[in-house]
């Protein structure tokens, strides 16, 4: 692997996580902080939408996308990542618990 592609790709890496960063801020300011939701107490709809959407949707599926699009793409292993194939386990003293 060249040194072009290796700062080609972490430049992707960068990219992708700062702009899933930006959406989850701008996700966060239009569900949130532009009406306060925490400051009324009557909107308990709001706080779940904000929760589900800006936490859940855009935190939790984003990065789990940004993460599944830069293994397929030869960034880093799914393993490199803290992930381990599903039905797979470790024994607690192969891995170090104790």
């Amino acid at each position: 692997m060249s040194t072009t592609m290796v700062v080609q790709s972490n430049r992707g890496a960068i990219t992708l996580s700062v702009g899933l960063y930006l959406v989850w801020v701008l996700a966060t300011y239009l569900l949130e902080g532009r009406v306060h939701t925490f400051l009324r107490p009557e909107a308990m709809g709001a706080r779940l939408s904000y929760a589900l959407i800006a936490n859940v949707l855009i935190g939790i599926g984003g990065s789990a996308l940004v993460i599944r699009f830069l293994a397929r793409a030869g960034t880093f292993s799914a393993a490199q990542a803290g992930f381990r194939a599903l039905g797979t386990r470790q024994s607690p003293s192969r891995s170090g618990w104790c």
